[in-house]
């Protein structure tokens, strides 16, 4: 008996040793590999990322080489497990590259263009490119990139004028086309012109596409995972304009320490049904220029509209995003699905943060730095959340101060009139598509919120969406709200129905400011301009609004300047400091209590800025 017992034991503990030995670990080496070895040492690793990871299977490690893989479409079809994930890996100390550049653009001077139009400085390249569909790229000066508009034909690509017109024939500045019956790449770098953009731009500094760099690529498509489990993707670059990386199917992966330039989509995870994602210190590149305008990409016939995507999008669940940066970018995270977490990055932003589906429950976007517009209520799938109230805004700042192009000259007056009346303006903080039957309450606190003005007579954003009928409070507290311009705070609050409270909100705005603070306060048959907060509290319905709420309708709210230093932090004696509302009771994510407003406390009292991230600063948008 006990000879079987030391038997079974030894089996089992030679079955435990076999389980948790070591796979293989592989090598992959552009410049100096093989498919025909083995892959098993750095000396005879593979050549190509298609065949290395088409041999891998549970526990495998695969390192990559330094260097460009000129490689399109690597598809990858394997399963890891728990225990056993496939890893990824570029190996120590090197850069490798999935790269679907053509190279001889990206040497200055190159030969690899000819003159078609001398006069309006279009080129031709001298090699036919016959796979693709489009032309991507970048237009890298000064160690700083610029996109390239990717045109829809030649006609608008050579076109005479920068105004706007009803064909979408027009110049909207230095951009690419592929002719799909030559199989050539077309490029004009001509400056756009002060006279259509009300700015003046003198990049590049030369025209001709032979004395700059260029990042082109057809469009292609980079890293897809299908039928995939487990498997984690740790710096390897993706320069793969059309689709760089896509989960067609799978789950349990993680992205991490990668960079992305970005043609249309960055990532994309479009399996419904996929769980598990890690999201960790990716670089999106998309570099919208400030010469494209808003209206460019948005508005029909759309002239660079092939550039306006998303550096993510997303389906599924369990996703995180954290201590990424997306660079000039139109829309952050697009998407839908549910208990997803962004926090922590840096976002430069044209058109939304984050455009989540109404169906969405359990988001929580926290801790982020955002230069532009923030997340956006969106009623895209007309499906109301199962859930609703678990969205959760706080603790960022997201600053849309900066001026934006948002319509060129139209003299055909087709462009929306809030447009094109308002050419140059500031966006708003939150935005909102289509019309909800619902509503879509959310929780949105302790964060920094800097508008200016708005194009169209609304207020920022932060206020009840749509009429709410989903017996969940839209509630709003402790924020530092500032507007840099003349602006409304509040368009049609409803303070009788229930479903929306504000309190220990900071305000702020110029002091001779005219609008008023309450644009049509709506209170039972009420409806009430109020010129400051302080007018709306000396006002009976102030004192109407006491009986619906235990902690009051703004009754903890001020208007004062929060002395926000050039970090966004409050000085020392800022009214910002004090005066919160304990939210900790609620039991959201990131309530803890503390007394401050806004998302950062004062210097002296925040023991470590890299909270956020440091690389916010401007030092860090150049690539």
């Amino acid at each position: 008996m006990r000879y079987n017992k030391i038997l079974l034991l030894s089996i089992l503990f030679f079955l435990l040793l076999l389980h948790e030995s070591p796979a293989n670990t592989y090598y992959v080496a552009a410049e100096t590999g093989n498919d025909n070895n083995d892959g098993l040492s750095e000396n005879y690793g593979w050549a190509t990322l298609q065949y290395a990871v088409s041999q891998l299977s549970a526990g495998d490690l695969l390192y990559v080489r330094g260097g460009s893989y000129y490689e399109s479409l690597v598809e990858v079809q394997a399963m890891g497990t728990a225990d056993n994930p496939i890893r990824i890996k570029a190996y120590p100390g090197e850069q490798p590259i999935l790269d679907g550049r053509e190279p001889e653009f990206i040497q200055k001077p190159n030969s690899g263009w000819e003159v078609v139009d001398a006069e309006r400085n279009i080129y031709r390249s001298t090699t036919t490119y016959p796979a693709g569909w489009n032309a991507y790229g970048f237009l890298e000066e000064d160690g700083r990139y610029y996109h390239l508009v990717t045109y829809k034909s030649y006609e608008a690509l050579s076109a005479d004028t920068e105004f706007w017109t009803t064909t979408g024939h027009t110049y909207v500045g230095p951009g690419v086309y592929w002719n799909d019956t030559e199989k050539r790449i077309y490029t004009r770098l001509q400056n756009p012109s002060e006279e259509a953009v009300y700015r003046t731009f003198n990049i590049p500094a030369d025209p001709d596409p032979r004395k700059n760099i260029l990042h082109i690529g057809l469009s292609h498509r980079g890293l897809t995972f299908d039928n995939a489990e487990h498997i984690e993707i740790d710096g390897l670059d993706v320069f793969v304009y059309e689709e760089p990386v896509r989960v067609v199917s799978g789950s349990h992966f993680i992205f991490k320490n990668m960079e992305l330039m970005v043609g249309q989509y960055g990532l994309l995870l479009s399996d419904t049904s996929g769980v598990d994602y890690l999201i960790d210190n990716l670089t999106f590149h998309m570099h919208l220029p400030d010469w494209i305008s808003w209206t460019d990409m948005k508005t029909d016939p759309k002239p660079a509209s092939m550039i306006k995507l998303t550096s993510m999008n997303i389906r599924g669940s369990q996703i995180e995003i954290k201590n990424s940066r997306f660079l000039g970018t139109h829309d952050a995270v697009t998407g839908y699905g549910h208990d997803i977490y962004i926090h922590n990055n840096y976002m430069e932003t044209a058109d939304d943060a984050a455009q989540i589906g109404s169906d969405t429950y359990n988001f929580e976007f926290s801790h982020n730095m955002v230069k532009g517009p923030g997340p956006s209520h969106y009623d895209g799938t007309d499906t109301a959340s199962p859930f609703p109230g678990t969205t959760f805004i706080h603790h960022n700042i997201i600053d849309v101060s900066t001026l934006i192009f948002w319509a060129r000259k139209d003299p055909t007056n087709t462009i929306a009139s809030k447009y094109r009346n308002n050419p140059i303006k500031g966006h708003n903080i939150f935005g909102s598509h289509g019309s909800s039957v619902h509503g879509d309450p959310w929780k949105i606190y302790n964060n920094t919120l800097i508008g200016g003005s708005k194009v169209s007579y609304g207020d920022h954003g932060y206020t009840e969406w749509q009429d709410n009928t989903t017996g969940e409070k839209h509630e709003v507290y402790n924020n530092i709200i500032l507007l840099t311009e003349d602006w409304i705070f509040f368009r049609e609050p409803e303070a009788d129905d229930g479903d929306e409270i504000y309190d220990g909100n900071l305000y702020w705005r110029p002091e001779n400011s005219e609008e008023p603070f309450y644009y049509r306060l709506q209170n039972g048959t009420n409806e009430n301009d109020y010129r400051t907060l302080a007018h709306f509290k000396s006002s009976s319905d102030f004192v109407a609004t006491q009986s619906y709420y235990p902690l009051g309708w703004e009754t903890n709210s001020i208007e004062a300047d929060p002395q926000l230093d050039s970090s966004y932090h409050p000085s020392l004696n800022s009214p910002a400091t004090t005066g919160a509302i304990d939210l900790s009771s609620k039991g959201w994510p990131g309530a803890d209590g503390s007394s401050y407003r806004g998302a950062l406390a004062r210097w002296s009292a925040d023991p470590g800025y890299s909270f956020y991230w440091p690389m916010f600063l401007p030092a860090i948008t150049g690539k």
